[in-house]
Protein backbone atom coordinates (compact mmCIF):
# COMPACT_ATOMS: atom_id res chain seq x y z
CA UNK A 1 0.00 0.00 0.00
CA UNK A 2 1.47 3.45 -0.92
CA UNK A 3 2.53 5.86 1.73
CA UNK A 4 -0.34 8.42 2.66
CA UNK A 5 0.87 12.08 1.89
CA UNK A 6 0.05 13.24 4.88
CA UNK A 7 2.09 11.67 6.95
CA UNK A 8 5.61 11.74 5.19
CA UNK A 9 8.22 13.86 6.65
CA UNK A 10 6.12 13.93 10.09
CA UNK A 11 8.65 14.00 12.86
CA UNK A 12 7.66 11.99 16.00
CA UNK A 13 7.52 15.62 17.69
CA UNK A 14 5.34 16.57 15.56
CA UNK A 15 3.10 13.47 16.37
CA UNK A 16 3.77 13.83 19.85
CA UNK A 17 1.95 17.47 19.97
CA UNK A 18 -1.21 15.31 19.05
CA UNK A 19 -1.23 13.89 22.54
CA UNK A 20 -3.11 13.54 24.61
CA UNK A 21 -5.58 12.46 21.74
CA UNK A 22 -9.12 12.37 21.54
CA UNK A 23 -10.96 9.55 19.95
CA UNK A 24 -14.67 8.45 19.32
CA UNK A 25 -16.21 5.67 17.75
CA UNK A 26 -17.65 2.17 18.46
CA UNK A 27 -16.24 -0.72 19.97
CA UNK A 28 -17.33 -4.66 20.02
CA UNK A 29 -14.51 -7.10 21.91
CA UNK A 30 -14.86 -10.86 22.55
CA UNK A 31 -12.97 -12.17 25.36
CA UNK A 32 -11.11 -15.74 25.35
CA UNK A 33 -10.21 -18.24 27.28
CA UNK A 34 -6.59 -19.75 26.39
CA UNK A 35 -4.25 -22.12 28.70
CA UNK A 36 -1.14 -20.03 30.52
CA UNK A 37 1.67 -21.10 29.25
CA UNK A 38 0.55 -20.07 25.51
CA UNK A 39 -0.33 -16.62 27.31
CA UNK A 40 3.57 -16.83 28.70
CA UNK A 41 5.18 -17.60 25.81
CA UNK A 42 3.00 -14.64 23.78
CA UNK A 43 4.36 -11.77 26.30
CA UNK A 44 7.90 -10.22 25.60
CA UNK A 45 10.06 -10.08 28.39
CA UNK A 46 9.65 -11.00 32.29
CA UNK A 47 7.91 -7.37 32.99
CA UNK A 48 4.49 -8.54 32.69
CA UNK A 49 2.70 -11.31 33.86
CA UNK A 50 -0.79 -12.96 32.31
CA UNK A 51 -3.50 -13.29 34.52
CA UNK A 52 -4.00 -16.93 35.88
CA UNK A 53 -7.24 -18.63 36.00
CA UNK A 54 -8.41 -21.93 37.73
CA UNK A 55 -7.10 -24.82 35.73
CA UNK A 56 -3.67 -23.27 34.34
CA UNK A 57 -6.08 -21.04 31.98
CA UNK A 58 -5.29 -17.11 30.39
CA UNK A 59 -7.32 -14.64 28.45
CA UNK A 60 -6.88 -13.11 24.94
CA UNK A 61 -8.94 -9.98 23.42
CA UNK A 62 -10.08 -9.44 20.08
CA UNK A 63 -11.61 -6.16 20.09
CA UNK A 64 -12.70 -4.10 16.85
CA UNK A 65 -12.91 -0.50 16.89
CA UNK A 66 -14.76 1.91 14.54
CA UNK A 67 -13.09 5.15 14.71
CA UNK A 68 -15.27 8.01 13.38
CA UNK A 69 -13.34 10.84 15.12
CA UNK A 70 -10.02 11.14 15.56
CA UNK A 71 -6.60 13.15 15.17
CA UNK A 72 -5.84 10.23 12.05
CA UNK A 73 -9.08 11.01 10.96
CA UNK A 74 -11.60 7.88 10.81
CA UNK A 75 -10.53 4.63 10.47
CA UNK A 76 -10.78 1.01 11.54
CA UNK A 77 -8.67 -1.29 13.38
CA UNK A 78 -8.72 -5.00 15.02
CA UNK A 79 -6.15 -5.57 17.86
CA UNK A 80 -5.53 -8.90 19.86
CA UNK A 81 -3.90 -8.62 23.08
CA UNK A 82 -3.36 -10.96 26.41
CA UNK A 83 -4.86 -9.54 29.59
CA UNK A 84 -1.58 -9.15 31.93
CA UNK A 85 -0.89 -7.06 34.98
CA UNK A 86 3.23 -5.52 35.32
CA UNK A 87 5.28 -7.51 37.86
CA UNK A 88 5.46 -4.43 40.31
CA UNK A 89 1.61 -4.28 40.66
CA UNK A 90 -0.54 -5.43 43.38
CA UNK A 91 -2.75 -7.65 43.99
CA UNK A 92 -4.94 -10.40 41.81
CA UNK A 93 -6.38 -10.00 39.15
CA UNK A 94 -9.87 -7.68 39.23
CA UNK A 95 -12.01 -5.74 37.07
CA UNK A 96 -12.22 -3.27 40.07
CA UNK A 97 -8.27 -2.92 39.30
CA UNK A 98 -9.96 -0.62 36.34
CA UNK A 99 -11.94 1.01 37.98
CA UNK A 100 -9.20 2.66 40.17
CA UNK A 101 -7.65 6.07 39.59
CA UNK A 102 -4.59 4.13 38.31
CA UNK A 103 -5.02 0.80 36.93
CA UNK A 104 -2.83 -1.97 36.32
CA UNK A 105 -4.71 -4.57 34.49
CA UNK A 106 -4.40 -4.21 30.95
CA UNK A 107 -3.62 -5.82 27.44
CA UNK A 108 -0.28 -6.56 26.01
CA UNK A 109 -0.86 -5.88 22.38
CA UNK A 110 0.11 -8.82 20.19
CA UNK A 111 -1.27 -7.25 16.65
CA UNK A 112 -2.79 -4.67 15.63
CA UNK A 113 -4.12 -4.09 11.99
CA UNK A 114 -5.55 -0.51 11.21
CA UNK A 115 -6.89 1.07 7.63
CA UNK A 116 -4.71 3.81 7.78
CA UNK A 117 -0.97 4.47 7.09
CA UNK A 118 -0.87 7.47 9.54
CA UNK A 119 -2.35 5.42 12.08
CA UNK A 120 -0.44 3.00 11.58
CA UNK A 121 2.96 5.50 11.42
CA UNK A 122 1.05 6.69 15.21
CA UNK A 123 1.14 3.77 17.05
CA UNK A 124 4.36 2.28 16.21
CA UNK A 125 6.38 5.40 16.43
CA UNK A 126 4.91 6.91 19.51
CA UNK A 127 4.42 3.55 21.76
CA UNK A 128 5.52 0.64 20.01
CA UNK A 129 2.31 -0.91 19.04
CA UNK A 130 2.39 -3.76 16.61
CA UNK A 131 0.47 -1.99 13.70
CA UNK A 132 0.39 -2.76 10.64
CA UNK A 133 -2.04 -1.60 7.63
CA UNK A 134 -4.88 -3.87 6.28
CA UNK A 135 -8.42 -3.60 4.73
CA UNK A 136 -10.93 -3.73 7.40
CA UNK A 137 -14.61 -3.93 6.66
CA UNK A 138 -16.98 -3.99 9.39
CA UNK A 139 -20.40 -3.85 9.19
CA UNK A 140 -23.34 -3.97 12.32
CA UNK A 141 -27.01 -5.83 11.20
CA UNK A 142 -29.68 -6.32 14.11
CA UNK A 143 -27.02 -7.55 16.98
CA UNK A 144 -24.47 -8.73 14.52
CA UNK A 145 -20.79 -7.25 14.80
CA UNK A 146 -19.04 -8.90 11.28
CA UNK A 147 -15.79 -7.77 10.68
CA UNK A 148 -13.35 -9.30 8.23
CA UNK A 149 -9.48 -8.40 7.65
CA UNK A 150 -7.99 -8.58 4.28
CA UNK A 151 -4.45 -7.72 3.00
CA UNK A 152 -3.78 -7.20 -0.62
CA UNK A 153 -7.49 -8.65 -1.41
CA UNK A 154 -6.39 -11.59 0.37
CA UNK A 155 -8.72 -12.48 3.19
CA UNK A 156 -6.93 -13.13 6.67
CA UNK A 157 -10.01 -13.41 9.18
CA UNK A 158 -13.37 -13.13 9.92
CA UNK A 159 -15.25 -12.41 12.97
CA UNK A 160 -18.45 -12.76 13.93
CA UNK A 161 -19.71 -11.52 17.57
CA UNK A 162 -22.91 -11.58 18.39
CA UNK A 163 -23.98 -8.61 20.76
CA UNK A 164 -27.07 -9.41 22.72
CA UNK A 165 -28.44 -7.99 25.33
CA UNK A 166 -26.70 -8.42 28.85
CA UNK A 167 -24.91 -6.73 32.38
CA UNK A 168 -24.42 -2.99 30.92
CA UNK A 169 -21.27 -1.48 32.97
CA UNK A 170 -18.86 1.62 33.07
CA UNK A 171 -15.66 1.44 31.72
CA UNK A 172 -13.46 4.51 32.41
CA UNK A 173 -10.26 3.05 31.76
CA UNK A 174 -8.33 0.86 28.89
CA UNK A 175 -4.80 0.21 29.67
CA UNK A 176 -2.35 -1.49 27.09
CA UNK A 177 1.22 -2.48 27.48
CA UNK A 178 3.44 -2.41 24.34
CA UNK A 179 7.38 -2.33 23.35
CA UNK A 180 8.90 0.45 22.01
CA UNK A 181 12.63 -0.69 21.23
CA UNK A 182 13.57 -2.18 24.74
CA UNK A 183 11.21 -0.41 26.78
CA UNK A 184 7.44 -1.35 28.19
CA UNK A 185 5.18 1.69 28.25
CA UNK A 186 1.92 1.44 30.03
CA UNK A 187 -0.72 3.86 28.38
CA UNK A 188 -4.01 4.61 30.62
CA UNK A 189 -6.68 5.26 28.25
CA UNK A 190 -9.18 7.38 30.07
CA UNK A 191 -12.26 6.05 28.24
CA UNK A 192 -16.20 6.94 28.08
CA UNK A 193 -17.67 3.61 27.35
CA UNK A 194 -20.87 2.18 28.68
CA UNK A 195 -20.37 -1.51 27.46
CA UNK A 196 -23.12 -4.00 27.58
CA UNK A 197 -21.53 -8.07 28.60
CA UNK A 198 -23.29 -10.19 26.54
CA UNK A 199 -22.54 -14.34 26.61
CA UNK A 200 -19.99 -15.76 24.01
CA UNK A 201 -22.20 -18.81 22.71
CA UNK A 202 -23.01 -17.89 19.17
CA UNK A 203 -20.19 -15.73 18.53
CA UNK A 204 -17.04 -16.96 16.11
CA UNK A 205 -14.19 -16.59 14.58
CA UNK A 206 -12.10 -18.34 11.22
CA UNK A 207 -9.08 -17.72 10.30
CA UNK A 208 -8.73 -18.08 6.42
CA UNK A 209 -5.05 -17.60 5.97
CA UNK A 210 -2.76 -19.76 8.07
CA UNK A 211 0.64 -19.16 6.88
CA UNK A 212 0.00 -15.10 7.22
CA UNK A 213 1.61 -13.41 10.73
CA UNK A 214 -1.64 -12.11 12.19
CA UNK A 215 -3.00 -15.51 11.80
CA UNK A 216 0.64 -17.05 13.32
CA UNK A 217 -0.17 -15.41 16.18
CA UNK A 218 -4.03 -16.02 16.93
CA UNK A 219 -2.90 -20.12 15.78
CA UNK A 220 -0.35 -19.96 18.38
CA UNK A 221 -2.35 -18.37 21.27
CA UNK A 222 -4.86 -21.24 21.36
CA UNK A 223 -8.28 -19.56 21.70
CA UNK A 224 -11.07 -21.44 22.03
CA UNK A 225 -13.81 -21.75 19.93
CA UNK A 226 -16.03 -19.68 21.00
CA UNK A 227 -15.87 -16.19 23.46
CA UNK A 228 -16.17 -16.66 26.91
CA UNK A 229 -18.13 -13.28 26.70
CA UNK A 230 -18.70 -10.18 24.42
CA UNK A 231 -18.69 -6.59 24.57
CA UNK A 232 -20.19 -4.01 22.67
CA UNK A 233 -21.46 -0.39 23.13
CA UNK A 234 -22.10 1.92 20.38
CA UNK A 235 -20.85 4.95 22.31
CA UNK A 236 -17.04 4.95 23.06
CA UNK A 237 -14.39 7.59 23.44
CA UNK A 238 -11.40 7.64 25.04
CA UNK A 239 -8.21 10.20 25.80
CA UNK A 240 -5.45 8.39 24.90
CA UNK A 241 -1.83 10.41 26.44
CA UNK A 242 1.92 9.67 26.17
CA UNK A 243 2.56 6.00 27.39
CA UNK A 244 4.98 5.90 30.83
CA UNK A 245 8.22 3.90 31.29
CA UNK A 246 7.61 0.26 33.69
Amino acid sequence: MAEDPTTSGTSAGEQESLLPAHFRGRVAAAVFNIPLENARQSIGGDTLRPVQLPGRRSLAVLSIFEYFESPLGPYNEVSVGIVVQSKVGFGPFSALDLLSSRPDTGAWMLEMPVTSEKARRYGVELFGYPKTVASIDVQYSSNICLATVHEDHRPLLRVRLRCRRGLKLPVPWLVTYSQKSAEVLRTRIKTEWKVTLAPGAGSQFEITALDHPLSQKLLGLGLSKSPLIVLHGDRFSAILPAGERI
